[in-house]
């Protein structure tokens, strides 16, 4: 997620198993613009569930706080090593252990490794490392899951973070004053560059009131895949913002109230990059940010989740049917087409390299289903399709948290 996600938001083999894919195919806001300042078994279901980036790692109200070492100067981040191999975060069925998976010829998957680590919001940093929030802050290890070492400490959690493509940069997101002080709580933005760790902003607080499983709930971190930006899109119980910085921290665009008890028509939700520009949904449809600049893209349309291809050029994205069921749909960034991708509804999406996308399918809450916000639940079956001729098998990967690499 901004993904993210912002998201959320793992191993790969297909049902049909080394004889490749089979199957049958499938259908087919005003930005301000200041000048710049100095910085002061399946995944949780609907996606991302709330508190989706505080987890574990956070303590709940009355609980005493964990006891780690005080926040120091940051471990030295080095540039990740190459690699033209497709590798996935994942669990396949009948299995609880997370493994890394070589997907680089889909149809003749292999386990490179199983990882000795929680599905706690673990990702690639590199095709040779992972890293994954703890209670000491933010670990960086071997695929293996060991020896891991502290790059950043935070004693309250990490609440998101995402990684330059080269692993140089690194940035996150803490909330501060949970749970010794009242509601609204603060988020603040870091920015960790050359040995350095800044505070570079804030997000809109969070209240952990009702709400949780808000429709367009999100929180969306990200460099942009030019190397030029890092942004934020949040959109929680308490607050909405849309902020992107330069990689000096500086402000060059935030969109949204970032006040606590926004208007309900007031907000910036699931963000994700694509090139140059930065596509979200807010009360008027789907629409990119480039360079301070926002215009239209899909009006009126309210996706609900997405997705962009590693190599460019393509987002797929959820819309909400008559059904009450969430649907895959593509939209060419290039020429402005869109297209559904499949009768199948499903949620999760994961592009598995730049040319199959993988995903969970989903059915309406029914009467025996314990359901307590409403909604969808999984129905236990999870699909690769392939984008290019639109054939769709079921798949053994029960869960996907990340695939490397994250562009091409």
């Amino acid at each position: 997620m901004r993904h993210a996600v912002s998201i959320a938001l793992a191993l790969v083999s297909v049902a049909c198993g080394a004889a490749g894919l089979s199957g049958s195919a499938s259908p087919t806001s005003s930005a301000q613009t200041p000048s710049a300042q100095t910085p002061s078994s399946l995944p949780a279901y609907p996606q991302p569930p709330y508190p989706s980036a505080a987890s574990a790692a956070r303590t709940e109200p009355g609980a005493s706080p964990t006891s780690c070492s005080s926040p120091g100067p940051p471990s030295p981040l080095s540039p990740v090593s190459t690699s033209d191999r497709i590798l996935a975060l994942a669990k396949l069925s009948g299995s609880n252990s997370l493994v890394v998976r070589d997907i680089t010829d889909i149809n003749h998957p292999s386990t490179a490794t199983t990882v000795d680590l929680e599905a706690n919001r673990a990702i690639f940093v590199g095709p040779s490392q992972l890293s994954a929030p703890s209670a000491q802050g933010l670990d960086l290890m071997p695929l293996s899951g060991n020896p891991k070492r502290t790059v950043v400490s935070w004693c309250g959690g990490i609440w998101q973070y995402a990684w330059s493509a080269d692993g140089t940069l690194l940035t996150y997101v803490v909330e501060s004053g949970f749970p010794q002080s009242g509601p609204p709580w603060t988020l603040d933005w870091h920015l960790v560059a050359g040995g350095a760790d800044r505070l570079i902003g804030h997000g809109a607080p969070s209240c952990h009131c009702d709400g949780e499983h808000d429709l367009h709930y999100s929180f969306d971190l990200a460099f942009s895949p030019d190397g030029r930006y890092v942004s934020m899109v949040e959109d929680i119980p308490g607050g909405t913002d849309m902020q992107v910085r330069r990689l000096d921290g500086t402000l060059v665009s935030e969109i949204g109230s970032n006040s606590f008890n926004p208007a309900p028509q007031d907000f910036t939700t699931v963000g994700v990059w694509d090139g140059a520009g930065l596509y979200f949904r807010d009360s008027k449809g789907v629409e990119v940010w480039r360079d301070g600049s926002v215009a239209p893209v899909l009006a009126g349309v309210a996706w609900t989740a997405s997705a962009a291809s590693p190599a460019g050029g393509q987002i797929v994205y959820a819309l909400e049917g008559a059904d009450g069921l969430h649907h895959p749909n593509l939209l060419n960034t290039k020429t402005g087409a869109v297209k559904t991708l499949s009768t199948h509804a499903g949620f999760g999406y994961r592009y598995l390299g730049p040319r199959y996308l993988w995903y969970a399918g989903e059915r309406n809450c029914a009467a025996a289903d314990i359901c307590p916000f409403g909604g969808n639940v999984p129905t236990g079956t999870t699909y690769i399709l392939d984008i290019e001729t639109g054939i769709e098998s079921e798949s053994r990967i029960t869960q996907v948290l990340d695939v490397w690499p994250h562009g091409l």
